[in-house]
């Protein structure tokens, strides 16, 4: 409801927004993990762009997303830390950890739909079977307000999303772009507070990509691990 109104203060402009609630659906019904990709424009993109869906995504656990989010921000003290784990958001080290690190080997997990795991999150598997989930990522692993909004590399965590899940993820891009008027990352204090703009907030949920995408480098993948 916080997010509608906040959304309610300017021009928004969403496009494939069905396109991604059929992804959702998609993945239930072929109980495939959902893998949604975005870039990174400011710490308020994650209730914004969700903000834009229907009430009742968010209100079934097993259609709402997981996400993940730096622990040097947003796992800080115990208040702070239970606010992002009750939103499913699980706690990445973006400083000298790497790629292999208990919050990636559990969003292999979650869009996994079943327990022939590889090596690398054996540990991390429950008996039985589950349903996969939802993951949504920020590959770049921090805000980036480039000139023209171009990406910045991806973080080499973000591959094993991709290569590493027994059965291929569906794999939707997202691009947005005004929250960068919203959240400048030249603003004064109060730093949290937004700002107006008369800018579109444009929100675009693309196309999945073609299932057999990545075909060739998860085979290269699991003969390496």
């Amino acid at each position: 409801v916080t997010m509608r109104m906040l959304l309610g203060r300017y021009n928004t402009k969403v496009d494939g927004m069905n396109t991604l609630l059929e992804a959702i659906e998609r993945s239930v019904a072929e109980n495939r993990g959902l893998l949604t990709v975005s870039n990174h424009v400011s710490v308020y993109d994650d209730p914004i762009i969700w903000g834009t869906l229907p009430p009742d995504v968010h209100i079934q656990s097993i259609r709402s997303r997981w996400t993940l989010a730096a622990a040097d921000l947003c796992f800080t003290n115990r208040l702070v830390s239970a606010f992002f784990r009750i939103g499913q958001t699980m706690e990445v080290h973006r400083f000298g950890r790497g790629p292999f690190q208990p919050s990636l080997d559990a969003s292999v997990l979650l869009l996994s739909p079943h327990t022939n795991y590889t090596p690398s999150v054996a540990s991390h598997t429950p008996s039985g079977t589950w349903q996969p989930r939802w993951i949504h990522i920020y590959p770049e692993g921090k805000v980036s307000q480039l000139p023209g909004l171009s990406m910045r590399y991806f973080k080499w965590g973000a591959s094993r999303l991709v290569l590493e899940p027994t059965v291929s993820p569906i794999v939707v891009p997202i691009f947005h772009s005004g929250l960068e008027k919203v959240l400048p990352e030249t603003r004064s204090p109060p730093r949290f507070w937004p700002r107006y703009t008369s800018d579109i907030l444009h929100f675009t949920f693309g196309e999945p990509l073609p299932d057999d995408s990545f075909d060739k480098e998860r085979m290269q993948w699991y003969q390496m691990v």
